[in-house]
C-alpha cells in the first residue's frame, strides 16, 4: 500500500450504537495492521535507531549529524516516544509519540484454551493497545495470556473480572492494555458468557434466598473465612459448639480477647476485631466452650462463667473431675445433668435453674453454699434435682432426699420442695440446719412410710421446718408403727399443715426442742390400740406452742392421749402452750406428767371432745409422783360433748 493512509482505527473500530455495536471488518484490520509494520520497517531500515529505555538513549551521543530515534520500552511511559539528536550539543530530544500506539500480537494456538501464548512484531509495552484474535474457546477461568515468551499476565474484563467460561470465543478479536501482572481488555468478553454466569449468579441469590441467606460452616475455621461483606449470618455445624452466628459491627477486641475458646465471639479473618465479630445469637451453654460427657468440663464451666456471667449446661451429661466453685447462676436444660466424680466436690454459690429433673448425680458430692455476695439462692432446689420422685412403691426415695438436704449444709437455711404423689420411705433423713420440707398440700405430698425402727425425718439443726405434707404407713407396713415420723431435737423449728396415720408417737419434740411451734395437725387414728405412753404428740421441750389439732377420724381405736407434755423428760419442761384441740376418738386430750421433773407455767384452752357421750374420756388430766410436780397452768374453755366444763 506504499505510504497510503489506510482507514483510521477510530472508524475501524467505531463503538456503534449499544443497541447494535459495529463488528470490525478483519480485510480493514490487515490492512491497518500492515500499514503500520510498513512504518516500522521503513523507519528501521533507514538507519533509524531504537532503544529500550531513556537511560540508553541518552547514554549513545556519538553522532556527527542529526539522528532520530525510537525509546519503545521504558518503566516510565513518559519516556516511550520519538527522538532526535542535536549534534551541535551532542542531546538527545523527546520530538512525538511514537507512531504506533497499537500492537498486533498473534495467537497461534501454542497455549491451552487459558494460557494463551502470543507473539508480537515489535514489544508490548503499557503504552500501547494490544490487539489479537483469539485462537481457542477458553474453557475454564482464569485465563493468562504470555507476550513473546514473557511473564503470564492475567487476562481481566473491562470491569476488573476475571474471564467467565466461555467468555473467549474462537476467532474473537480482543483489545487490551498491558498492566501490571494483567491483560485489561478494552474491548469485554462474549455477551452469552456474561449472561449465562449473570443466570448462575441469579440461580445462587435465589437458592440463598431460599435458605434464608444462612451459609452452613462446618468449623470455626471455615466460619472465619467468610467474607463478611457477603455473609453475614452463618450456622456453625462443629461437634458440640453448634449454633447460629450473626456477622456483627463494633468494636469486640475485649471480647474476642477473653473469649479463648472461641464460644461466643469469634474473629474473621478479613476483619480486624475493631470492626466487628462473628457473634452467637443461640443460646450458648458450656458445650460451646468444650465441654465433655467423659472428661473433665471444669475450664469450660469457668471461662463460661467469667466470660457471660452464668452457665448453662446442654441435654445430657456433663463430667466434672475437679474440685469446683460456680459462682454465678447455672441453668440447666431439659434432660441435663452434671456427674461429680468420686473424690470431688462442685460448689454451688447462685441461683439454680432447673426443671424437675435429676440434674446432681455421680459419687463425688455437692454443696449449695452461699458467698458474701450473693446471699443464698442456690438453697432452694427440688428434689428431683438429686434423684427423688413420686410414683414407685419399691424404690426407697429417702437416699435421694438426704443428698439434698446434705448439700445443703449447715450454714444458712433451705428449702426442698415436694411434687404430688407417693415418696416411698425405707429409711430415714436427717435435716440441716434451718431445713424446709415443702410439699404440696397434705393429700398431695404423701410419705409412703414402708418399715419401722428409723424416725422419717429427724432435726440435725436449728430452725427446720415441715409443711404441707402427709404420712401414710405402706400396705406392707406393721399396723402400729413405733417409731415417730418426725423427730424434733433442736430449737426453732415448726410444723404447719401435716396429715399423720397411725403410729405410736406421731411426732416427737425432744427435750433440744425448745421454743417450737406445731400448728394444724390432723391425726387419723382407725385400729391402733389405746396403748400406755402412746400420743399423737410428745413434747419434751419447753415453750412449745401448739395450735390447731384435730383428729376426726375413729374406729374404736387411739392413743394414750392426743397431746402428752413432759413424758419421759430427764429435765424440767416449763410454758408449753396449747390451743385448739378438736377430737374424736376415745383419748384424753392433753394429758400433763409431772413425774419426777417439775412442768410449769402452761395454758391450755378450747379443748374439744365430740365423741360418744359413753366414752366422754378426761379431756385435760393432770399426773404427778414421785419427786415431780406440776404448777402455774391455767385451763380454759373445755368442751365435752358441747357440755363446757
Amino acid at each position: 500500500m506504499g505510504n497510503i493512509m489506510v482507514e483510521l482505527a477510530a472508524n475501524i473500530w467505531a463503538d456503534g450504537p449499544s443497541s447494535d455495536p459495529y463488528e470490525p471488518d478483519k480485510a480493514q484490520i490487515r490492512a491497518w495492521g500492515s500499514w503500520v509494520e510498513g512504518i516500522v520497517t521503513a523507519f528501521t531500515s533507514s538507519g533509524g535507531l531504537i532503544y529500550d529505555t531513556r537511560a540508553e538513549l541518552f547514554a549513545d551521543v556519538s553522532f556527527n549529524e542529526k539522528r532520530m530515534a525510537w525509546v519503545i520500552d521504558d518503566p516510565n511511559v513518559e519516556y516511550i516516544g520519538v527522538y532526535g539528536f542535536d549534534h551541535d550539543t551532542d542531546t538527545w530530544e523527546r520530538k512525538s509519540d511514537l507512531p504506533f500506539s497499537f500492537i498486533v500480537a498473534n495467537d497461534a494456538g501454542a497455549g491451552t484454551p487459558v494460557a494463551i501464548q502470543a507473539t508480537t512484531a515489535i514489544p508490548v509495552s503499557g503504552s500501547a493497545l494490544v490487539w489479537m484474535e483469539v485462537a481457542e474457546t477458553n474453557t475454564g477461568g482464569p485465563v493468562t495470556v504470555a507476550f513473546n515468551g514473557g511473564a503470564a499476565l492475567t487476562i481481566k474484563t473491562n470491569s476488573g473480572n476475571d474471564v467467565a467460561v466461555g467468555g473467549l470465543t474462537a476467532g474473537m478479536i480482543v483489545m487490551g492494555i498491558v498492566s501490571g501482572s494483567t491483560f485489561r481488555l478494552v474491548s469485554d468478553q462474549a455477551s452469552a458468557a456474561i449472561v449465562a454466569a449473570s443466570e448462575a449468579a441469579q440461580a445462587a441469590a435465589e437458592a440463598a434466598a431460599a435458605s434464608a441467606n444462612i451459609r452452613y460452616a462446618a468449623t470455626r475455621t471455615a466460619l472465619k473465612a467468610y467474607n463478611t461483606n457477603v455473609t453475614t449470618l452463618a450456622f456453625l455445624g462443629e461437634a458440640g459448639r453448634n449454633g447460629l452466628y450473626e456477622w456483627t459491627a463494633g468494636d469486640f477486641s475485649a471480647q474476642i480477647a477473653a473469649d479463648t475458646a472461641e464460644a461466643v465471639y469469634i474473629k474473621a479473618d478479613d476483619t480486624a476485631a475493631t470492626s466487628g465479630a462473628w457473634v452467637r445469637i443461640s443460646s450458648s451453654d458450656v458445650s460451646a466452650f468444650g465441654s465433655s460427657p467423659t472428661s473433665d468440663s471444669s475450664p469450660a464451666i469457668s471461662a463460661m462463667a467469667a466470660l457471660l456471667g452464668y452457665v448453662r449446661f446442654p441435654a445430657g451429661n456433663t463430667l466434672i473431675d475437679a474440685n469446683l466453685t460456680i459462682d454465678a447462676p447455672v441453668y440447666f436444660a431439659d434432660g441435663a445433668y452434671v456427674t461429680a466424680a468420686a473424690t470431688r466436690t462442685v460448689t454451688v454459690t447462685e441461683v439454680i435453674d432447673s426443671p424437675k429433673q435429676h440434674i446432681f448425680r455421680g459419687d463425688g458430692s455437692f454443696i449449695l453454699a452461699h458467698d458474701s455476695d450473693s446471699g443464698e439462692p442456690a438453697r432452694q432446689v427440688h428434689a428431683s434435682w438429686f434423684g427423688a420422685f413420686p410414683g414407685s412403691n419399691t424404690v426407697d426415695q429417702a437416699p435421694a432426699i438426704q443428698k439434698a438436704f446434705t448439700a445443703m449444709g449447715n450454714s444458712r437455711e433451705s428449702k426442698v420442695e415436694f411434687d404430688i404423689g407417693n415418696y416411698t420411705m425405707m429409711t430415714g433423713v436427717t435435716l440441716t440446719r434451718g431445713g424446709w420440707v415443702m410439699g404440696s398440700g397434705n393429700r398431695r405430698t404423701v410419705f409412703l412410710v414402708k418399715g419401722d425402727g428409723f424416725d422419717v425425718f429427724a432435726t440435725g439443726h436449728t430452725a427446720c421446718r415441715f409443711s404441707d405434707i402427709q404420712f401414710e404407713n405402706h400396705p406392707d407396713n406393721v399396723s402400729a408403727r413405733t417409731s415417730p415420723f418426725i423427730r424434733i431435737d433442736h430449737d426453732f423449728c415448726v410444723i404447719e399443715n401435716v396429715f399423720a396415720q397411725e403410729a405410736f408417737n406421731q411426732i416427737i419434740v425432744g427435750e433440744g426442742g425448745n421454743n417450737c411451734a406445731i400448728r394444724e395437725l390432723n391425726m387419723v387414728w382407725r385400729t391402733y390400740p389405746f396403748t400406755a405412753g402412746s400420743a399423737g404428740i410428745l413434747v419434751r421441750g419447753s415453750g412449745c406452742n401448739i395450735s390447731g389439732v384435730y383428729s376426726n377420724y375413729s374406729s374404736g381405736g387411739g392413743p394414750e392421749s392426743l397431746i402428752a407434755v413432759g413424758k419421759g423428760a430427764s429435765g424440767n419442761v416449763s410454758a408449753p402452750r396449747i390451743n385448739n384441740v378438736s377430737y374424736i376418738c376415745a383419748s384424753t386430750g392433753v394429758l400433763v406428767h409431772g413425774d419426777s421433773i417439775i412442768v410449769s407455767r402452761g395454758q391450755i384452752n378450747d379443748i374439744n371432745y365430740r365423741g360418744a357421750t359413753g366414752n366422754a374420756p378426761q379431756a385435760v388430766k393432770f399426773l404427778t409422783s414421785g419427786s415431780g410436780g406440776i404448777f402455774g397452768f391455767s385451763v380454759d374453755d373445755v368442751t365435752i360433748n358441747v357440755s363446757v366444763r
